[in-house]
């Protein structure tokens, strides 16, 4: 059993670090791209998940629940195979999530970061070199070079194997959190790589990114001050960032940032349908995987001027359409999840953490990213392991 758990953890552990590498190892599988990362650890699951039967099991209540709820909105889907489409984004989710909780313990999650930082920060200034300096559009995944013409200064920014800066932004924030969670103390190599880091984070130029890390900072201070005011720091600040996002939206402010001015219009057209909705429909929503249909039919979206998106894409951030599709009910049952997390964790800077990928959810468009997150799963595994 104990030759099984190793293998089991260096088989994860392997994948996680492909996973950095993302759009170079991409399997195509029709309209559905699947990270070779992502493959290892799908085909890996049955044997680790039946055979470790001695492994600790965990019960996410919450994300069970959840689960739960987008199931039971198959009976309000509108096209059934669209709805399916999006159940499988989470399906693989769930797997990754269980499979990776099951072994985590086995794998040195401290070196694993380290290997992961250092692969983005390579490949990023590799990528970043050949646009800047040689004015050559690293091209992966089927997409040319025009996926980046018209659109700002996208195509010159950093973002290493992946195909947008936001996704290696995200990735490097998530891993750089590991690796310094997992650290007792650090070398003169460890601080070199966070400098590598916070420089690959500025020439991605993702200001959520930033905002994030000084998220991170200060409630590490504060949570170690005030500790038991600081479980519930997590609900608040996703509560309060939720209220921020939505006045900013409806009060009509005329941003010039064309990113954030499209975000704030969509949910400013969200909030008005939902102002204007039954209640079943505020408290429930409108069904998963409808979001398409509708945003084609009342003209939601700001980057889908168009009004002929695919079904399937669902929008520039998530926090609109898991209103719209799901409704209040959806609201409440993760800030439930964030209220459960942060009583559970030991330590306060666990469900911060968490509590910044929610926030992230405002602007970036991360149920589709989600099974990237190794460390998002890995840190949720920490708080609700027992001891």
């Amino acid at each position: 059993m104990k030759n099984s758990t190793i293998q089991a953890g260096k088989i994860i552990a392997l994948a996680s670090i492909l996973i950095c590498f993302d759009s170079l190892l991409k399997i195509n599988l029709g309209a559905f791209h699947l990270q070779l990362g992502i493959a290892i650890i799908l085909l890996a699951s049955p044997l680790i998940l039946l055979s470790l039967r001695s492994e600790p099991k965990i019960f996410d209540a919450t994300y069970f629940a959840l689960l739960i709820y987008i199931l039971l909105n198959f009976f309000l889907a509108i096209n059934k195979d669209v709805f399916f489409a999006g159940l499988s984004y989470v399906l693989i989710f769930t797997i990754a999530y269980k499979t990776i909780g099951r072994v985590s313990r086995f794998v040195n999650w401290g070196k694993i970061s380290t290997i992961a930082l250092l692969i983005l920060i390579i490949t990023g200034f590799f990528q970043y070199t050949l646009i800047n300096l040689f004015d050559y559009q690293l091209e992966l995944r089927g997409i040319d070079s025009s996926y980046y013409q018209n659109k700002g200064n996208l195509g010159y920014r950093m973002r290493g194997f992946f195909l947008e800066p936001n996704w290696f932004g995200l990735t490097l924030f998530s891993w750089s959190f590991l690796f310094i969670y997992k650290k007792k103390s650090f070398s003169n190599v460890d601080f070199l790589i966070l400098f590598l880091t916070a420089i690959c984070i500025y020439l991605s130029e993702n200001r959520l990114i930033y905002i994030l890390y000084l998220y991170i900072i200060i409630m590490f201070f504060f949570s170690k001050k005030t500790e038991r005011l600081s479980k519930i720091v997590p609900v608040f600040s996703v509560s309060f960032a939720i209220l921020i996002y939505i006045f900013m939206s409806i009060s009509g402010l005329d941003l010039t940032d064309r990113s954030a001015a499209a975000r704030t219009y969509t949910m400013a057209q969200t909030w008005s349908v939902w102002i204007e909705s039954s209640p079943l429909e505020k408290v429930f929503g409108y069904g998963f995987s409808n979001w398409g249909y509708y945003s084609n039919l009342w003209e939601l979206s700001w980057s889908n001027y168009r009004f002929d998106q695919a079904l399937t894409r669902r929008d520039n951030a998530e926090v609109y359409v898991f209103l719209f599709e799901m409704g209040l009910a959806s609201i409440i049952l993760f800030m439930i999840d964030l209220f459960f997390i942060g009583q559970k964790s030991k330590n306060p800077i666990l469900p911060i953490f968490i509590s910044s990928i929610y926030i992230s959810s405002f602007f970036y468009p991360i149920f589709n990213f989600m099974f990237y997150l190794i460390p998002m799963m890995v840190v949720r595994h920490e708080i609700l392991k027992k001891t």
